[in-house]
């Protein structure tokens, strides 16, 4: 402010812009909680229901233990062979949903594997893998 206590119309300006920018970062931030939210909840649900069916084949008299052995050999070796891939793809999401490498005004379309960003400025499309947006922190 200055001496009359009145303030300049760029650092209105700018300040508006700083707070346009907050509220924008914050509604993307709630739109991605929720996403996460939704996909927490369909893994404990599945969880839920596996536990679930466990109890009750044991109420039944089924020993499910023998069925979970064998099933937990094929998980694990599955688990080796798309080990890297997951990691790459956690890696996309975490980059995309918490570091926000990009800026207001650019439109995003992605996958688990490869971002397409479309740059507000120039209009420029880009598509890469979001592995390769991770790697170059």
């Amino acid at each position: 402010a200055d001496v009359d206590g009145e303030i300049p119309i760029l650092s209105f300006i700018q300040n508006c812009d700083v707070v346009y920018r907050r509220l924008r970062y914050f509604r993307a931030s709630v739109g991605n909680a929720s996403v996460i939210d939704k996909v927490l909840e369909g893994i404990i649900n599945g969880l839920f229901a596996f536990g679930l069916s466990i109890v009750i084949l044991s109420l039944l008299n089924f020993n499910p233990w023998p069925l979970l052995v064998s099933v937990s050999t094929l998980l694990v070796s599955f688990a080796f062979a798309i080990g890297p891939t997951v990691a790459k793809a956690i890696e996309g999401i975490i980059l995309i949903v918490g570091v926000r490498p990009f800026d207001i005004g650019d439109e995003l379309s992605f996958t688990l594997f490869s971002t397409t960003l479309r740059l507000g400025a120039n209009n420029e499309v880009a598509t890469v893998s979001n592995g390769a947006i991770a790697g170059t922190r």
